[in-house]
């Protein structure tokens, strides 16, 4: 199909601040990783349960991107939501042996918001793109951000072979994977699954996460860190190219696992939830403006969308991100899905704040909870009581 067969965006390596790389790692990469990659976040509102949940991509055909996706990565699906204007695919990788509970029951719901399968895809379509529709933005080239998914395999080789037998885009042939991409042009980088003693056996999951491009690795380690409660796993530094990335996953309580360790490489190939990669490009940090602008390019034709976490208390975490100056893009029940709300890292790309099944903060439009009370309140109140909730809150520190 001439869909899989899009010209690879090219994207800028930040040449012109080589001179500075030595300098910047030195100062910049070593005082980040100092600050923020020795310890485990304990501010973050229930950190012990926050869980990279997902990420989420606009996609122009379902059915085509629901073929590449099941077929050719063998992903289940997992989850639909069908809204008037959209519908909501949820992916992920089950095993062959894993029971998947039929769509659009209880069971279903509460599987999804369990988070038990780790890491999910969602795929959002705009109803109407599957005619005459010149495509969504994958990331690369100008505007820049989102860079890509990363998938592990069983067979690499055979997966490589079987999309380009159905004329998918190999893009690049690493060191120790490929990057293919999807129908919509996204660019997946895959890897080999590799023998993993948590699970006895080789590693279960196939969606391992998301890499962005960030524009200080010192506000978004704090970012993620302090407020979304991830702890900092691996730091590789590509001096060549003058780039840093950030590798970031879940910690569990008490866990003390030193950055770039053993331990640690193994922990982010099978830690519950996803991995949060970081990429930065040397010298963007003195930079005023974000430079990274795939969050705020026109809607119509944006295709990465955000991540999700999940969270014990939607309404607590908002408040306190909100009292802690983040961003908040829409409170609970100022959006879809209500139960969720939606934040803004230090670069602009959105987070999702999404509950645990058995920790739903958001019974329906114009209900919230404050202090574990349920609150009658119209919708257009609702981001007064949350104000009012995180000013309360920031009084508490």
């Amino acid at each position: 199909s001439d869909v899989y067969k899009r010209q690879v965006s090219t994207q800028s390596t930040g040449s012109d601040t080589g001179a500075m790389c030595s300098r910047w790692v030195s100062r910049g990469v070593l005082r980040a990783t100092k600050r923020h990659g020795a310890r485990m976040s304990t501010s973050a509102v229930g950190n012990k349960r926050f869980q990279l949940n997902h990420a989420m991509l606009r996609v122009s055909d379902p059915e085509v991107s629901l073929d590449f996706y099941q077929e050719l990565l063998g992903m289940h699906m997992i989850s639909r939501v069908d809204n008037d204007a959209s519908t909501n695919f949820f992916l992920a990788n089950l095993g062959n042996d894993s029971p998947v509970p039929p769509l659009g029951i209880d069971e279903a719901k509460r599987f999804l918001h369990e988070g038990s399968y780790r890491f999910a895809l969602e795929l959002t379509h705009n109803h109407g793109t599957e005619q005459g529709f010149r495509g969504y933005h994958n990331g690369r080239g100008d505007p820049a951000g989102f860079e890509h998914i990363g998938v592990l395999v069983e067979d690499l080789a055979a997966t490589v072979e079987g999309v380009e037998s159905a004329g998918g885009r190999v893009a690049e042939h690493t060191q120790d994977g490929a990057v293919i991409q999807d129908p919509d042009g996204y660019h997946l980088q895959l890897s080999p699954k590799v023998p993993s003693s948590r699970f006895g056996g080789m590693e279960e999951i196939a969606v391992r996460g998301v890499r962005l491009l960030i524009r200080s690795p010192e506000e978004s380690l704090r970012f993620y860190q302090d407020l979304c409660g991830m702890k900092l796993f691996e730091v590789e530094h590509d001096l060549e190219a003058a780039a840093t990335v950030y590798t970031l996953a879940r910690p569990e309580p008490n866990l003390v696992i030193a950055p770039g360790t053993d331990q640690a490489k193994q922990w982010i190939r099978s830690c519950p939830g996803g991995i949060l990669e970081l990429k930065h490009w040397h010298g963007t940090e003195m930079r005023e403006d974000r430079p990274y602008s795939t969050p705020q390019m026109s809607a119509e034709h944006r295709g990465y969308g955000h991540i999700g976490l999940l969270v014990e208390d939607v309404a607590k975490a908002t408040a306190k991100m909100h009292a802690a100056g983040t961003q908040v893009q829409s409170w609970p029940g100022e959006g879809l899905p209500a139960k969720s709300a939606y934040v803004c890292d230090p670069d602009g790309y959105w987070v999702e704040l999404m509950p645990r099944y058995k920790a739903p903060v958001y019974r329906e439009m114009g209900k919230v909870v404050l202090d574990g009370e349920w609150t009658e309140a119209p919708p257009q109140k609702i981001r007064g009581l949350y104000t009012g909730l995180a000013l309360r809150m920031s009084t508490m520190h």
